[in-house]
């Protein structure tokens, strides 16, 4: 599959299989100059990749917010287990879902194609940088929104617990009155 980040002309040109990959993708996959990344690293530390490796894995905790260098494959997976390759992100692209803001487990996998250096932001880092670096936060917190509604658009929301009598589990002063 191409690589669909901040390509959104290319991508509608050629007709994405994702409705809301065709989507402005500077909101979808925002990507940092090395200046923004500079003020990003007191929040972070490096980590390393290798060839393949896994970043994280469809329904683990998702131990950071990754900045990369290098190029990471963001798949999903199917209910048989096979992989699905949503897009390819590259240098200066983060590699996060809104899950990772409570420690939530993540929805996708994002495999290493080729080495990948990475400024690693974990959970309580990650807040601390949305609040201090107000117009970096609203970037990835904006782009965590858009990734999520195209995850559960796409079927990749994670599982969905209904029950027939919802109220059984309300207090009692919430219930519905049966006449």
């Amino acid at each position: 599959m191409k690589d669909l980040s901040n390509t959104a002309a290319a991508d509608v040109a050629a007709g994405s299989s994702h409705a809301m990959l065709s989507s402005p993708n500077g909101h979808l996959f925002p990507k940092f100059s090395s200046e923004e990344i500079d003020r990003m690293r007191r929040f972070g530390e490096t980590r390393h990749y290798a060839a393949n490796e896994l970043l994280f894995r469809t329904g683990k905790i998702a131990p950071a917010m990754l900045i990369i260098a290098g190029r990471v494959s963001v798949e999903t997976r199917d209910h048989l287990g096979r992989a699905e390759k949503i897009v390819e992100m590259g240098a200066g692209e983060f590699i996060a879902e809104v899950a990772q803001l409570s420690r939530g487990p993540a929805l996708v996998d994002a495999r290493a194609i080729g080495p990948v250096e990475s400024l690693a932001i974990v959970p309580a880092r990650l807040r601390a940088l949305l609040i201090a670096e107000v117009q970096l936060g609203e970037r990835i917190v904006r782009a965590l929104i858009l990734r999520r509604v195209f995850l559960i658009e796409s079927g990749a929301g994670g599982p969905c617990l209904m029950h027939t009598w919802p109220w059984i589990w309300m207090r009692p002063s919430l219930r519905p009155v049966r006449s």
